[in-house]
């Protein structure tokens, strides 16, 4: 616990409202790999969470979320966010609300059911944590999409919010909300073994988008982005402000403007009538305005 809570602090995180318990561990995952491949993981975590701790968390939830831009939460299903800090954090947000002052609320959880009663404006199950709630598997594949974005008004119903965004890990991921927009990402595939930290890396940088005021089109983008850049590096990673620029910065150096687009798309001599159609079709999706909340 110490440890971690130097390497916290020493990356610039404020820990005033770190808890400790002494019956409690730090969850630890250990991964054994070989060749790059991982061949196991072994998890070290508590089996149980004292009350004590429970209550102790919940006390603190007030002065760690009051004044806040956005509040992230994750939710593994330990048992650390149980009733008495999910009533707290409710009477918190609740009071901000009357205020006019609430902040960002997103959920990140096993089951976002458990918190639909704060109506958070994100939550971002995975495909198994979206199947759990449809009560229903999914198909395989990018056929997960179609899959997912038909039980767009069960999803926003079953967690209360004001949008889902399922992630499909390869498939990258689909933005559901109650006007029936939906907006994809796509990810840049890696081997699994360089997947670990990806889904949380998306779902701090899309808060942290989104409390800047990105919209929240640009603010997935973003996300998905920063995913990218975690899952092609070794073991589990971090996406620096650096690393992130660097990765925008070589799709900048590829992007055409309208007016090159449409001088790319000008009938070639020679050219037949199919592929003046397709042209002209591209033509207008290039003058088409995007629109975006």
């Amino acid at each position: 616990m110490r440890t971690c809570a130097r390497r916290l602090a020493a990356a610039g995180i404020d820990v005033r409202h770190l808890q400790s318990h002494p019956d409690m561990v730090t969850t630890t995952k250990i991964r054994i790999s070989s060749g790059g491949q991982v061949m196991l993981r072994l998890d070290d975590s508590a089996r149980t969470v004292p009350t004590g701790a429970v209550d102790a968390l919940a006390a603190s939830v007030r002065a760690a979320v009051e004044r806040q831009d956005a509040v992230l939460v994750c939710d593994y299903g330990t048992g650390v966010v149980a009733d008495p800090v999910r009533a707290a954090l409710a009477d918190v947000l609740g009071r901000a609300t009357a205020g006019g002052d609430r902040p960002l609320v997103v959920v990140d959880a096993h089951d976002s059911r458990a918190w639909a009663a704060l109506e958070p404006d994100l939550v971002t199950p995975n495909a198994q944590e979206t199947a759990r709630l449809l009560d229903r598997k999914l198909p395989e594949g990018p056929e997960r999409v179609e899959a997912v974005a038909a039980e767009a008004e069960s999803l926003l119903q079953g967690t209360g919010a004001r949008a889902v965004v399922v992630t499909l890990d390869r498939d990258g991921t689909v933005l559901l909300t109650p006007d029936g927009m939906r907006h994809r990402t796509w990810a840049r595939p890696a081997a699994e073994k360089q997947a670990s930290g990806a889904g949380d890396t998306f779902v701090a940088a899309l808060t942290l988008a989104r409390a800047a005021g990105l919209p929240l089109t640009a603010s997935l983008d973003l996300a998905q982005s920063a995913a990218d850049v975690v899952v092609h590096q070794p073991g589990t990673s971090v996406c620096s402000t650096a690393q992130l620029s660097r990765y925008l910065e070589a799709f900048a150096d590829t992007a055409l403007s309208g007016d090159e687009l449409e001088r790319q798309m000008e009938p070639a001599p020679g050219a037949g009538p199919t592929d003046c159609a397709d042209q002209r079709l591209f033509r207008r999706a290039a003058q088409r305005p995007h629109q975006v909340p």
